[in-house]
């Protein structure tokens, strides 16, 4: 008996409440260009923000060439602050 799974590696949410106008959504990759790397990104919309919106994302690099080494690149910009 052979069972096979097929999973889909992109993902995407997204939330609303339209009582306060706030609005998000979200995407995930875990493999992004067949590479087997992974992309994170969000992104909130809601009037209270201070350019209306906020934004994150991340780039996360498993076992460079094989060498036990990872990496990870996260932005964000919350609230007027970017990091």
């Amino acid at each position: 008996l052979i069972l096979v799974q097929d999973v889909w590696n992109i993902n995407v949410g997204a939330d609303a409440d339209p009582s306060k106008s706030n609005y998000g959504v979200t995407l995930r990759d875990v493999n992004f260009l067949g590479l087997g790397h992974q992309l994170d990104g969000r992104a909130r919309f809601a009037p209270n923000l201070p350019k209306g919106y906020n934004l994150g994302g991340s780039y996360y690099i498993n076992n460079i060439y094989r060498s036990l080494i990872s990496a990870q690149f996260n932005y964000r910009y919350e609230y007027g602050q970017t990091t």
